[in-house]
């Protein structure tokens, strides 16, 4: 025995000493990993220093000579100004001058004709001059009286307000757009209201090209935007773009035949671009183009149309009974068309019915308006994984710790989590080819949903990222034995398999350390480790390497968007390896809760008395030996530190990186260490806390190294301990070492585990033998 406590004191103080030399060896490699880091950072960040250096030399010789010349520039405005206000001084001088010149000049004719009133009402000096005048050779001119001068006048003042009448009405009636809010909103039945407004070619100068272009005026109405929507209007093929505040929404596009041949024709991108959304349209029809042409262009329309619900068509014509009959029947043979109505221009372009026209056609097609079969929602990838893995994921695996005291096996929770990602995968556009031709999204209302949305491109991006987004497999924890390195080399090696030389691990792998030391302090037992928690941290790490920008967005600002169908959405289902170790608690408990006690029930009633009776009297027998505990505690509890230390440096050959004294954690965990543990300190505010007390290193004892003891001192304590003990009197309780009391309570231990076990085979087969009978 004593030789054995020899070794074992010899191995001990060869493992301290050892430990003691690699925590020194591995603090002097950290600084100096730490200099050349630095001094890397340094060089690095030199043409960075000396760029903010020759800047601010720049700005301070360029702040100089730019307030030299900015008092330069004032003195020169100052004098400028001075020689503008004395000219405009002198020009008003120059006009008051001339206007009182005038003015006496025609107060002097004034005296003169009233100095000879009535006889001179023309202004003549006398009645030779008059007569020499009425009796010439052109002709006489009738004298005139005062009454016929006023009236005259006033007929000239009425002719000017005729003018002015006639060009109020000119632009008013023909030139002002349509008073949108008050004549369609009150009438619109659904939110949107998109109408395309299609023309053929037309030449300058003939009046169809003046009807079109008062029918273009009516319709461009287009008010006071934010700055964050200004590029949408300036898009010269949008007439009218007008959003309510109450929420219906206007919109107007013009469409050319150069528009419809040659981008819709060829381009689906163009195609999407002018009429996605269409709700009706004006089918401009002039005098100038043939019935064939016509055709043709309606038949290249309606085939263009994206599927929707059926839409409205006014025809605006110039009286063409034959092209319009033969629109007529291409728009009955269409399943897109609801209805077809024909309104003829007058003759005169600037008739009152022609603005008149207009609104009944736009009213046609308000009454006709159709509500939209398209039920789709838009969110961001990023934003729809995080919600869905907060509501669907995160939710129920803590709400299922609630009622549990260990976790689940952590490749049930990789599996839950992966049948997630392909949920997001199935659902929404990823379904297919039934969204192809959807009137959907309206580019004029938002630029969030790109057009290309459905394309097969943009569908195997979406599934590219979200396989990323994808966990691999844990090897099985049952493996390693309930050994606590296995297991820490277990998880690590996990994590290093989804490591990333791009990516930032190291507030990751400092929560996961956190969380295992963690377990090793509190559960006191691999089998008590927090899976839910190391997944957790591992799940946001994967969610930091996701690229979601839009790689086919030529702004490159955009990022990739998932759409999926409201209407047709189905409910989330996690798979059978979680509901089916629900079931199973969920049915027991609620048996328990509902039956009776029966006399099986007092039977495990008793025992569990008998139990706490055992622990009671165990608690005692650990009392008597409190003293020797309070000697050994601070020696064992080095012990462990050692241990836990040794454990978590176990990682596997991949990883170099060391085990650090120090983390971050969040802040929350100052109020409650459980919420702590739940909430990942990457996304929130954190602090540096030292692992082994939980507090700040401000306010942490510096650790206290273990006193060595000498392999004498211990085997002489143990002889005259022995001594001690024999000599005592019998009536003393007997006094053995921690190793004997130990060995015998595991014996006890173990006694009393063969005894539960037989009691409760005892018990299945009675409860067994009641079922059967």
């Amino acid at each position: 025995n004593e030789n054995n406590a020899s070794e074992e004191l010899l191995n001990e103080y060869v493992d301290e000493f050892v430990s003691l030399f690699v925590f020194e060896f591995a603090g002097e490699e950290m600084d100096i990993l730490q200099k050349d880091r630095r001094f890397k950072s340094l060089l690095s960040a030199s043409e960075l220093i000396v760029e903010e250096w020759i800047e601010d030399f720049v700005r301070k010789g360029t702040s100089e000579i730019a307030s030299e010349l900015i008092k330069d520039a004032e003195s020169q405005r100052d004098r400028k100004m001075e020689a503008l206000v004395h000219a405009r001084e002198k020009k008003l001088l120059r006009t008051y001058f001339s206007t009182w010149k005038t003015l006496l000049a025609k107060e002097k004719k004034r005296k003169a004709i009233l100095s000879n009133f009535p006889s001179a009402p023309s202004l003549f000096q006398n009645k030779e001059t008059q007569n020499d005048k009425f009796s010439s050779s052109c002709g006489r001119i009738p004298p005139l009286t005062l009454s016929e001068v006023v009236n005259s006048m006033k007929i000239t003042d009425r002719l000017f307000k005729y003018v002015d009448l006639e060009d109020e009405y000119f632009t008013k009636t023909l030139l002002e757009p349509l008073d949108f809010p008050s004549l369609i909103e009150p009438l619109m039945a659904f939110p949107l209201m998109k109408v395309v407004l299609s023309s053929g070619m037309l030449t300058d100068g003939s009046s169809d090209k003046l009807f079109f272009e008062i029918v273009k005026k009516k319709c461009a109405f287009k008010p006071a935007v934010s700055s964050s929507e200004e590029g949408l209007n300036n898009d010269e093929g949008l007439l009218c773009r007008y959003i309510s505040q109450k929420g219906p929404i206007i919109l107007i596009r013009s469409l050319t035949q150069d528009n419809l041949m040659r981008e819709i024709f060829y381009d689906d991108m163009a195609r999407k671009r002018y009429l996605n959304g269409t709700t009706g349209i004006l089918f401009f029809l002039s005098s100038e183009e043939s019935s064939e042409e016509a055709s043709e262009r309606m038949r290249v329309l309606l085939n263009n149309l994206p599927s929707s619900s059926k839409i409205p068509i006014v025809l605006l014509s110039f009286n063409n009974p034959s092209a319009e009959s033969i629109l007529r029947t291409l728009c009955a043979r269409s399943q897109n068309i609801s209805s077809f109505e024909t309104l003829n221009f007058p003759s005169d372009p600037f008739d009152i019915q022609t603005p008149l026209l207009i609104l009944n056609a736009m009213k046609h097609l308000t009454f006709n308006l159709s509500e939209s079969q398209v039920s789709l929602q838009s969110e961001t990838l990023r934003a729809h994984l995080d919600r869905l893995i907060n509501d669907r994921f995160y939710k129920e695996i803590y709400f299922d710790l609630r009622s549990r005291s260990e976790h689940r096996d952590p490749r049930v929770i990789i599996e839950f989590y992966n049948s997630l990602i392909d949920y997001v995968k199935e659902e929404g556009s990823y379904r297919g080819t039934q969204y192809e031709n959807i009137s959907w999204p309206v580019p004029e209302v938002s630029s969030e949903v790109p057009l290309y949305w459905n394309d097969a491109t943009y569908r195997d991006k979406l599934i590219e990222v979200l396989n990323q987004a994808r966990l691999p497999m844990i090897g099985d924890p049952s493996e390693c034995q309930d050994d606590w390195a296995q297991i820490t080399a277990l998880v690590l090696k996990y994590f290093n398999s989804m490591a990333r030389s791009y990516s930032n691990t190291t507030p990751f792998l400092s929560e996961i350390r956190r969380i295992l030391l963690k377990s090793y302090n509190v559960m006191k037992g691999p089998s008590r480790i927090q899976w839910a928690n190391l997944i957790h941290t591992c799940i946001e790490y994967k969610l930091s390497l996701l690229d979601t920008s839009d790689p086919f967005d030529d702004s490159h600002r955009r990022e990739l968007v998932v759409v999926r169908d409201s209407s047709s959405l189905r409910l989330f289902i996690p798979p059978c390896s979680w509901t089916k170790l629900d079931r199973r608690e969920s049915s027991s408990s609620s048996l328990n809760a509902s039956l009776s006690k029966t006399h099986e029930d007092m039977t495990i009633q008793k025992e569990l008395e008998a139990s706490q009776v055992f622990e009671r009297k165990l608690r005692d027998v650990l009392g008597e030996e409190e003293e020797e505990e309070d000697k050994e505690g601070s020696m064992a509890k080095e012990e462990a530190v050692d241990e836990e230390n040794r454990s978590l440096s176990s990682e596997p050959a991949g990883n170099d990186e060391p085990i650090y004294e120090k983390e971050y954690v969040p802040m929350i965990s100052y109020l409650s260490p459980s919420l702590g543990a739940a909430v990942s300190p990457i996304r929130v505010t954190k602090r540096l806390e030292v692992i082994l007390t939980g507090m700040s290193p401000n306010f942490s004892p510096r650790r206290r190294v273990p006193e060595k003891r000498k392999i004498d001192k211990v085997v002489g304590s143990r002889e005259e301990e022995e001594r001690s003990s024999s000599s005592s009197s019998q009536f003393q309780p007997k006094k053995m070492s921690i190793d004997r009391m130990l060995e015998r309570l595991q014996s006890q231990v173990s006694g009393n585990l063969n005894d539960s076990k037989s009691f409760e085979e005892k018990l299945l087969n009675a409860t067994l033998q009641s079922d059967d009978s």
